[in-house]
């Protein structure tokens, strides 16, 4: 049976057993490697699960791989983080710090922190956090200087910007399809600094 399968399995039965953090970690550890899709309902289950029995820093590789594969959606890393056990606030603060930067907009601190936290050990992330950054800049702006947009996103000069939010690339900027928030709101180089307030009216 594969790993998909047996989370599957504990889920429906007993995912509030000890019994099933054997099968829950090893899904953790798919995840990490991207052969298994992600699953926040799973990763939510054994970390109340570890939040439930002693805290051991041997959990402290999974509390870390479960907020960081939650990165993507702002509402479940809070959700997770509002449930990690006391004692690992501490060994978790260089994932909880990204988590942070994220939720303020700080793209170009965050992708510093990011290789503190080891973001790049987890297959798909980088990936599935630009698509992130890329959904609350366009909330905020219809156009943005591309050498803005590659900062937030850490990509080099060179970079194709082929993503479903950007309509195109004219001159200097990115044009961004219209949504019902962004209207006519040019970015600047400086647009970090008010993004985060945007963002946060618009969640």
């Amino acid at each position: 049976m594969s790993v998909e399968s047996q989370v599957s399995d504990v889920m429906t039965s007993a995912q509030f057993s000890q019994e099933s953090i054997p099968t829950l970690v090893k899904g953790v550890e798919a995840q990490v490697a991207g052969s298994i899709p992600y699953n926040f309902t799973a990763n939510k289950a054994l970390l109340k699960l570890y939040s439930s029995v002693l805290y051991k820093p041997s959990f402290l590789p999974y509390l870390k791989s479960l907020l960081l594969l939650s990165l993507p959606s702002s509402t479940e890393f809070d959700s997770l983080k509002h449930i990690l056990p006391a004692d690992a606030l501490e060994p978790c603060k260089d994932v909880l710090e990204c988590g942070r930067l994220l939720e303020d907009c700080a793209f170009e601190e965050f992708w510093k922190q990011a290789k503190v936290a080891d973001v790049m050990e987890v297959k798909g992330l980088e990936d599935s956090i630009r698509t992130r950054i890329l959904t609350d800049v366009s909330l905020g702006y219809s156009t943005l200087p591309t050498s803005t947009l590659l900062t937030y996103l850490s990509l080099s000069p060179n970079s194709p910007l082929t993503f479903d939010s950007i309509e195109c690339v004219e001159g200097s900027s990115v044009v961004f399809k219209k949504t019902d928030y962004n209207g006519v709101k040019k970015g600047t180089k400086e647009s970090g600094i008010e993004l985060n307030r945007i963002v946060a009216m618009m969640n």
